[in-house]
């Protein structure tokens, strides 16, 4: 079974448990969380979406982003999830730095609603500059 994602009134009040091809057809708001992973030298790591994606493929995003997945998952738990996933990183150290409405379209489809976004600070001597 397809994971499900939260479906969400504007002012993000739970409305359903959905798939995300069913937020998306129906263009359903839904939550969603971003993380902007920043070293002690002030750079900030992105990530280039894939040109499979639905949504903006091949464009560039923040460092980790993706859905939050059941009605009981918050936000902060959806991002640990996410570095997780993305990145391999167990952490907790996320901050949040705020809420958003973040929304793609795509002729008939539509990626978003509220948002929540975090920021990870990772020291400079663990990332590999060769592999960046």
């Amino acid at each position: 079974m397809a994971n499900l994602i939260v479906a969400v009134d504007s002012h993000d009040k739970f409305i359903s448990a959905v798939t995300k091809d069913e937020a998306h057809s129906q263009r359903l708001l839904h939550r969603q969380v971003y993380v902007l992973i920043v070293n002690s030298d002030v750079e900030m790591l992105l990530q280039r979406r894939s040109l499979l994606k639905t949504f903006d493929p091949g464009k560039w995003t923040t460092s980790v982003s993706g859905h939050v997945d059941i009605e009981d998952e918050s936000y902060f738990s959806a991002a640990v999830r996410e570095v997780g996933e993305e990145l391999g990183i167990v952490t907790l150290d996320l901050v949040s730095i705020g809420n958003v409405i973040a929304v793609s379209y795509l002729a008939d489809q539509m990626c978003g609603g509220p948002s929540e976004v975090f920021v990870m600070l990772f020291p400079s001597d663990l990332i590999d500059q060769e592999s960046a």
